[in-house]
């Protein structure tokens, strides 16, 4: 038997462009030769619509979708098509693995385990399925699992959440192969855990899985595809490029492969890259513009948008004031000049004196330190915001996640924008990802690399005028905000530095509340995937403030 994989690019509530992806790209797969075709989870309207589920014309336009398909895939070859599917005596939503063949659904299997954590909510939107089927085609017992329903043993160890596991319960249906299509947001490092998952499940029931994952961006989610395919002896046979909307055709039964391995830094670059590039396409826009400080965040900002949309499609803005320091505006025009995007200065100095002049009455000797300070970066982006109304074009933020964490940033400032690309790296891995784009380009200026980071907002400032060293704060702030230790667990510096960081955190939470969406890369996002209560007490922390 030869798997055709549809690796598809959906978009949210495009429940047309959707539709004839699948139907074109499931003729293509059977031209290359393939008997059976695998789309991604809920295909037809995309990973996931969310709150639109909640209308039943949107329900309705999928099902229409759904018995289009019926007659115009091909006759001659099986489709798996993902999809909402409505009860119609209990109104309950499923999510849907569905197989259509000659104009018939021959198979039907709903989700089993909806996943509540992180980015995950299925269970505000669909029930559980409760049975299982087998469909026999050349000389197989195909059966269909959705995403978290091959994650019955946690990826947290032995320990599993759910009293059910549909891995065992199918094959005891009598299934022979597997076809598991899935929704899996991209972390560093995720597909390793996908295959073991996989492969575990293969060798424990001897049978071969073929496992199919979605590409593309949804606002902060990332999917990555990297399909693959094992034996039943839990071998992998064929691998999936990632970050390709692309249809792979090959034999099941083919030789075991040496796997595909990529570096760390390569696999963000290429999630922030897609990332960028759907968002803004998604969202309806082409261009995109920025505030190209001469630091080391907007230069990486700068360098992904360039990447993932083109040269002419970025615009960079130096926004000096009298504390922005020559060497920053001469790095950031260097920089621009080496992209290739567009590049502009202009000066905040008129408007922020003209402010000053005005609060002086109002705010007297207070409007020194903070308030002056912040001034700058709301009239940055006031200026910023300008352009947008002005140009089809999305502004982005260049703040990483040790400052959003902390409160180092100014919100109406820096934080004004629609997209944070690099909102879930830490200072210390925007350094590590720079210095690889440098490893195969260099295109970054090394003044930018070695100075010491500043938002040049008053004389001689640092960062580490107000923060800790960043090795030292992403270190501690990796413990809490991941691994969810509070300041009496965490041991690697004294308790006041620790105490301090992490009341920065709680009491900075309602500015990351107003942040625009996070490209998420780690393990637990640092968007919706963090909900915290803004009005409370914090037990994270030492209560001794």
């Amino acid at each position: 038997m030869k798997i055709g994989l549809a690796t598809i690019n959906t978009k949210i509530a495009d429940l047309r462009g959707n539709t004839q992806k699948i139907q074109d790209f499931s003729l293509r797969a059977r031209e290359m030769g393939a008997d059976i075709v695998v789309t991604p989870e809920l295909s037809v309207c995309g990973y996931i619509p969310n709150d639109l589920l909640f209308y039943d014309g949107f329900l309705k336009e999928i099902d229409d979708c759904f018995e289009e398909l019926k007659h115009r895939l091909p006759n001659d070859t099986p489709v798996v098509v993902g999809r909402v599917r409505k009860d119609p005596q209990t109104e309950f939503l499923y999510n849907t693995a569905s197989i259509l063949y000659r104009g018939q659904e021959v198979l039907r299997q709903d989700k089993v385990l909806l996943p509540n954590y992180d980015v995950f909510d299925e269970r505000r939107f669909f029930q559980p399925g409760t049975s299982y089927q087998v469909w026999d085609y050349l000389g197989y017992r195909i059966g269909l699992l959705i995403c978290e329903d091959f994650w019955f043993i946690s990826h947290l160890g032995s320990f599993s959440p759910y009293s059910t596991d549909p891995v065992q319960e199918i094959v005891n249906r009598g299934a022979t192969l597997l076809l598991g299509i899935s929704a899996s947001p991209f972390e560093v490092d995720k597909n390793n855990l996908r295959k073991q998952l996989i492969k575990n499940h293969s060798r424990k029931h001897g049978i071969p899985i073929v496992y199919h994952n979605l590409v593309g961006g949804n606002d902060g989610l990332i999917f990555d595809g990297s399909s693959f395919s094992v034996n039943a002896r839990g071998k992998v046979v064929y691998e999936v490029s990632p970050f390709e909307e692309k249809v792979d055709v090959f034999p099941l039964d083919i030789s075991e492969i040496d796997e595909k391995s990529t570096e760390p830094m390569k696999q963000i670059f290429n999630a922030l890259v897609m990332g960028t590039r759907d968002f803004v396409h998604k969202s309806g826009f082409r261009k995109v513009h920025l505030g190209l400080s001469g630091g080391i965040d907007s230069a990486l900002v700068a360098v992904i948008a360039q990447e993932a949309l083109g040269n002419d499609n970025v615009q960079a803005f130096s926004l000096p004031s009298r504390f922005s320091s020559p060497s920053s505006y001469e790095d950031a025009k260097q920089l621009a000049s080496n992209l290739g995007i567009g590049f502009e200065k202009i000066s905040i100095e008129k408007v922020y004196e003209s402010s000053r002049d005005t609060l002086r009455h109002v705010l007297g000797p207070n409007l020194e330190g903070t308030p002056s300070e912040n001034l700058q970066a709301r009239i940055r982006g006031l200026l910023l915001m300008a352009w947008s109304n002005a140009h089809p074009s999305l502004l982005l933020t260049t703040g990483n996640k040790s400052e959003l964490a902390t409160g180092y940033c100014t919100l109406y400032g820096d934080m004004a924008g629609s997209l944070a690309v690099i909102g879930d790296l830490f200072k210390t891995q925007v350094y590590a990802l720079c210095r690889w784009i440098n490893s195969r380009s260099p295109t970054i200026p090394e003044n930018i690399l070695v100075k010491a980071p500043s938002a040049e907002l008053r004389e001689n400032q640092t960062d580490q005028d107000s923060l800790p060293p960043y090795d030292l704060l992403d270190r501690i702030l990796h413990l809490h905000l991941i691994e969810n230790k509070t300041a009496k667990e965490i041991d690697i510096a004294p308790p006041e530095i620790v105490a301090k960081v992490l009341r920065m955190v709680a009491i900075s939470e309602h500015k990351r509340f107003q942040a625009p969406p996070v490209l998420k890369v780690s393990s637990r996002s640092f968007g919706v995937g963090r909900r915290m209560t803004l009005s409370r007490s914090y037990p994270e922390t030492y209560n001794e403030f």
